[in-house]
């Protein structure tokens, strides 16, 4: 009677524990669908219109990966804290997150920036192997939570299953995308890499939204032309090791989303601990208003007032500097050179069109010496009349309403009629 009963309450707990599992995968499964699909869109959008999509879009990217990194620095620093006796001196230093919260600000603002982009060429062939990452990443943290739970303390068996599978799994997902892609993909047979990358320019096409997301892209395109030449190349001696070398970028996508899709599986009480002060309970406390206030204010300022403003500035500085030195350094490098003017090469043809433009200028400046005299004199009238307006100029440009005035519309990308209109008034 005893064993039959044992028997019944091991089937009711089986039963139970496989119900709950299943209700938890169809929770994890629904918010997945509903993230994939905010990633699509987005990415599908992204600098192909506003720049303001941009600033949006790299900022909400940038959320989910940034509270998977601070909460579990957050859980390592509470481990490390738990060997003291005392929350004396030690603690209090040791218990410190700054360096962590700026390291994890920068590494998923910069990334998400990357993945945008990244995404925005993904055929979709690419994105269904993308979206395979869903039922990968719950599988393998299912996987590594049994095998901790035997292993570990329990308040550290969530946390490292979580970090396990973050790890684990974006080298999984690039084999998969290797081996399907190699078996059911539809691989284009490149005779060079300058096909591949000319091919792989037409993806980008479309992103002239942002200065600095065209000249990002541009440059993007010579990875990914090398990249789908390797692979049309895959079986040929040394393609596997550009292979290796060109999964970098792979692994921090799949990482990046393996960190997103940790926030889905983070309980609500955890969330807690992001916020509230380093504590060695199981359960977190709750959060004081003050701090909540304080965390608010901090927020608020360094969306607003840093990164918003240097986004900003940055796409002003692309903008009026023209193409990227990074991206020409990398286009001579890479693209077939054929004719050398002094130490540096240039396409065919090239010195002829010089000369040829040469000629052409020369024969305009003799047809203008008659009017250089009258020329002089218009130079010198319109330089004292913009001399007595550049006191008032550089005190409108330099003030507040100048600053933010250019902000709003670099945002709505009205910069140049803006700038543009106040010189005339000057």
């Amino acid at each position: 009677m005893i064993s039959i009963k044992t028997s019944r309450n091991k089937v009711k707990t089986l039963f139970i524990n496989n119900r709950e599992q299943l209700l938890n995968f169809s929770m994890y499964l629904f918010k997945a669908l509903l993230l994939m699909t905010f990633i699509y869109l987005m990415a599908s959008k992204f600098a192909v219109s506003r720049f303001w999509i941009v600033v949006l879009g790299v900022f909400l990217f940038s959320i989910p990966i940034f509270i998977c990194g601070i909460y579990t620095q957050t859980v390592h620093r509470i481990s490390r804290l738990s060997r003291f006796s005392n929350q004396g001196l030690l603690f209090r230093l040791l218990s410190g997150r700054t360096l962590s919260v700026i390291f994890w600000i920068l590494w998923s603002l910069f990334s998400s920036f990357f993945m945008l982009i990244q995404f925005h060429t993904y055929d979709n062939f690419q994105w269904k192997v993308f979206f395979l990452t869903v039922p990968v990443f719950w599988c393998i943290f299912i996987l590594n939570k049994r095998f901790l739970a035997l292993e570990l303390k329990p308040y550290l068996v969530f946390n490292t299953a979580l970090e396990w599978s973050r790890w684990i799994c974006p080298f999984i997902m690039l084999a998969i995308f290797i081996v399907v892609n190699a078996y059911f993909g539809e691989i284009h047979q490149y005779s060079s890499i300058i096909g591949a990358i000319n091919d792989k320019k037409f993806a980008v096409a479309d992103m002239t939204g942002s200065n600095l997301v065209l000249e990002f892209s541009q440059s993007l395109v010579f990875y990914d032309g090398i990249k789908v030449y390797a692979l049309s190349r895959l079986g040929e001696h040394g393609t596997i090791w550009y292979l290796l070398v060109l999964s970098i970028g792979g692994l921090v996508v799949f990482f990046n989303a393996c960190a997103m899709l940790s926030c889905l599986l983070i309980p609500k009480e955890e969330y807690l601990r992001l916020f509230a002060p380093l504590s060695l309970t199981d359960k977190p406390e709750p959060i004081s208003v003050s701090r909540i206030a304080t965390i608010s204010a901090i927020t608020t300022f360094l969306a607003f007032f840093i990164y918003l403003p240097i986004f900003s500035y940055i796409e002003a500085g692309v903008q009026s500097n023209g193409i990227n030195k990074f991206r020409q350094a990398t286009e001579s490098y890479i693209t077939v050179n054929l004719e050398q003017i002094d130490n540096a090469y240039f396409k065919s043809g090239t010195l002829q069109k010089l000369n040829n433009a040469k000629t052409k200028v020369l024969q305009d400046l003799l047809k203008f010496d008659n009017s250089l005299a009258n020329l002089d004199g218009l130079i010198d009238t319109a330089f004292n009349k913009l001399e007595s307006n550049v006191d008032a100029y550089l005190d409108w440009y330099y003030s507040l309403e100048g600053e933010y005035g250019r902000i709003g519309n670099l945002l709505i990308g009205e910069l140049d009629s803006y700038m543009k209109e106040k010189l005339e008034e000057s």
